[in-house]
């Protein structure tokens, strides 16, 4: 699977800026940090995605209000959403390498028929974190 061709899709996250900014800076968070930088190593930055659990599917540069909602709650996005959304944005169908909490890979996994999912396994956040740092100081030498 190509560089090109994959998309990664990274969650969102709970710790925000209080005022509107670009999704990549919205999302203060150590996780959505480390999942970003990862990110940014395998894939150039038009293939990546961040599924929000009040927006959906969003571009590192959209600009998005500060918002309090997690996955599964009410009023939070939808599988039909994201999508459609995906079906928008020319990205359904694709390769996608899904970054973050169960909540959001379970509904990656269930709109997208090849998922890869290297967090699996990786033990708690924590160790997550420090995997993905790892990754991404090997691949900066």
């Amino acid at each position: 699977m190509t560089g090109s061709k994959r998309i990664v899709i990274i969650s969102c996250g709970k710790q925000k800026l209080t005022c509107p900014a670009l999704a990549r800076e919205l999302y203060t968070g150590l996780y959505f940090k480390a999942t970003l930088g990862y990110a940014l190593t395998i894939a150039p930055v038009e293939n990546i995605f961040v599924l929000s659990a009040k927006y959906g599917l969003v571009r590192l540069d959209d600009r998005l209000k500060p918002y309090d909602l997690k996955m599964g709650e009410a009023g939070s996005v939808t599988c039909q959403k994201v999508l459609r959304q995906a079906e928008r944005m020319g990205i359904a169908g694709r390769s996608v390498v899904a970054l973050g909490g169960s909540r959001y890979v379970r509904i990656i996994r269930s709109l997208w028929s090849s998922v890869e999912t290297p967090l699996d396994g990786k033990g708690g956040l924590f160790r997550q974190i420090a995997w993905l740092r790892k990754q991404t100081k090997e691949t900066d030498r």
